[in-house]
């Protein structure tokens, strides 16, 4: 039986009682930013495909997030953290970004790919529990900023779930 602590105890009673691991995508809930939190070791292990991050990084959302917007938050954010690896420049890594929003479903998540965040000023990024804000605001730090220590300062600094949106700054 599986003893598990969570704020989500209908996944885990979902898997003591099938035994299944996937969750039914769903679009109503789930769109939180755990799966971006805990994303990082995927594409450390997957970093020499960008194919096979970006499709790990995906599937690493399903688990407990298995929202359109969280599954492709994870898959493009990996990518990104994979460019960051392999030493892309920072125009290289917005870039793809770019890129990767033509292939994504979600409307709010194109937005952030393409640079919304880029014209945008302190006032205007949330920091909510969002996966979408979060990417978002993890990006905006990352883009004003010309250190790790100056950016990861600027995220946390940010306010609201600032423990979260450091973790994927970082």
């Amino acid at each position: 039986m599986l003893r598990h602590r969570s704020t989500d105890g209908a996944r885990a009673w979902e898997f003591t009682r099938t035994g299944t691991v996937i969750s039914p995508l769903s679009k109503s809930r789930g769109s939180g930013n755990a799966s971006l939190m805990r994303l990082a070791p995927v594409p450390m292990a997957a970093y020499k495909s960008l194919k096979q991050t970006y499709l790990w990084a995906a599937a690493s959302s399903i688990t407990t997030h298995p929202s359109l917007e969280c599954i492709e938050a994870c898959a493009a954010y990996g990518t990104l953290i994979v460019g960051a690896i392999q030493g892309w420049s920072k125009e290289q890594i917005i870039s793809t970004g770019k890129q990767m929003a033509y292939v994504m479903k979600s409307s709010e998540l194109q937005e952030v790919l393409k640079g919304a965040y880029l014209e945008k000023e302190r006032h205007q990024i949330s920091s909510t529990g969002y996966v979408v804000h979060t990417m978002e605001a993890a990006l905006w730090a990352f883009t004003r900023t010309n250190d790790f220590e100056e950016g990861a300062v600027l995220a946390v600094n940010l306010a609201h779930d600032a423990d979260t949106v450091g973790a994927v700054y970082g």
